[in-house]
């Protein structure tokens, strides 16, 4: 008995010390695009997930002669806690380990209750009323489908299914309870993190965030464009309409601005009344033109101070285009020199318009 306890206790400590890794190693991958974070992501699941299996099947507990292993529970986990992807890519290898490395005797049987569980648990996520989509009651289903299974291998032997049931039940808990913790810990990390890099006034990137996405793009090789707004004759704004009907004006503006700025772009607010938008893979005359745009829609629409009071608000915009310089060390003030250098001949030039550097000028 206790050897069986001390077998059990080890495979849960094993089996989330490989969730661990899992968890450490996503944390860790800088993703450039969609395709590369799925590929990194589901070759790191069929590793681990091939470790996993094979500590788990190869180290399966015996009770009085009755073997079973921690599989499903791993099953279930990886099904709520990484994902449909992760959850078929965990059942095919262990379906595998079992048919081709172990030679299970009882495989057949085992593979299709991989499958029937996989299907249910899937179910259970996505069909589910809500109230029911708890791990406990998902996890308990997918103990009661492999009854089947313990019943074929030892005929109305009410020990082993108790055993069956205890065993993963009592392992599925706690890795469910320590997982969830740790999740929660990650979503406050980023939660925090993100109220760190956010603008409190527009909900906009503030300016730490801008200069580590540059930062980002430098590091990555990248050609990108930065577009600095401006919003002309603010300071009016606020010493003739006071400060709080100023931030509205700049709530609107940054709504605005967030409608023109394409989904692969970043958009922060700079400071005060400035605002700046990073276009990675964009060129000059693709920048200047979503620029231009910006500026008319400002031009032409109006804006609430409140209920009954419009007003106008034109817009200046400095546009520069940044290439990879091998031998270039990154500092921000420079990067963004040249669009603020363009910014200023905006406004220098009447305001409500836009301008670009021209490295040729």
């Amino acid at each position: 008995m206790w050897n069986t306890l001390n077998h059990l206790i080890l495979n849960v400590a094993l089996t989330f010390f490989f969730v661990l890794i899992s968890l450490f190693f996503f944390k860790r991958f800088q993703f450039r695009n969609t395709l590369d974070s799925w590929l990194k992501k589901n070759l790191l699941v069929l590793i681990l997930a091939t470790g996993a299996g094979y500590w788990v099947i190869h180290n399966a507990i015996t009770y009085e002669g009755f073997r079973f292993d921690l599989s499903i529970t791993l099953i279930v986990i990886a099904f709520i806690y990484g994902g449909i992807s992760s959850g078929f890519i965990t059942t095919l290898v262990f379906a595998s380990l079992q048919t081709f490395v172990f030679h299970s005797n009882h495989a057949f049987w085992l593979v299709g209750t991989y499958l029937i569980v996989s299907i249910v648990v899937l179910y259970l996520q996505n069909e589910a009323p809500d109230r029911f989509i708890s791990f406990p009651i998902i996890f308990s289903i997918a103990l009661i489908l492999c009854l089947p299974f313990v019943q074929h291998v030892r005929p109305n032997d009410v020990t082993a299914m108790t055993v069956f049931l205890v065993g993963n039940g009592c392992a599925g808990l706690l890795l469910h309870s320590i997982l969830h913790q740790v999740r929660w810990h990650f979503h406050q990390v980023r939660m925090h993190r993100r109220l760190a890099l956010t603008d409190m006034l527009t909900g906009l990137d503030n300016r730490r965030h801008l200069e580590e996405t540059v930062q980002r793009y430098k590091s990555q090789q990248m050609n990108f464009s930065i577009m600095i707004i401006d919003v002309d004759h603010f300071k009016q704004v606020n010493d003739t309409y006071g400060h709080d009907r100023g931030d509205h004006i700049l709530r609107q503006i940054s709504a605005l601005l967030t409608s023109y700025c394409p989904p692969s772009c970043v958009l922060g607010r700079f400071g005060g009344e400035e605002f700046m938008m990073l276009l990675p893979e964009y060129s000059l005359p693709e920048t200047r033109r979503i620029a231009e745009q910006i500026c008319i829609a400002s031009a032409t629409r109006t804006y609430e101070l409140s209920a009954t009071e419009p007003l106008q608000v034109t817009l200046s915009i400095g546009v520069s285009r940044q290439t990879h310089q091998p031998s270039e060390s990154y500092n921000f003030l420079q990067t963004i020199q040249q669009a603020d250098a363009a910014l200023y001949q905006a406004k220098k030039s009447g305001r409500n318009c836009v301008f670009h550097h021209d490295p040729l000028r």
